[in-house]
């Protein structure tokens, strides 16, 4: 359906990040998809899919929870309405757990 698809596989650290860098490579990467899916669309849609996939990922390499919500709080006030889709797969007990 024309709808870029960013795909995020979090196996590296992301300790030695600030805050703002991490932000702002979350908001470049939606950026791109943005414009490549009206790109691709021809101006019609601006919609995308996100995946996420946490196979093999450690403790190490997840962000903590405060730069997470401000990541998601940030791209909730900003591009609402952008996600077509949004899919995480292998995502370990916690999610499980949450989900219920």
């Amino acid at each position: 359906e024309n709808h870029c698809i960013v795909m995020k596989y979090p196996r590296t650290s992301v300790k030695h990040m600030s805050k703002s860098d991490f932000l702002m490579t979350h908001v470049y990467l939606i950026e791109r998809a943005i414009a490549c899916t009206e790109r691709r669309s021809l101006g019609k849609r601006e919609k995308i899919v996100a995946t996420i996939d946490y196979s093999n990922q450690h403790k190490e390499s997840a962000p903590s929870l405060s730069i997470a919500k401000e990541v998601i709080f940030a791209l909730q006030a900003h591009y609402p309405e952008r996600l077509h889709n949004f899919i995480a797969s292998d995502t370990g007990m916690i999610f499980r757990f949450l989900w219920r």
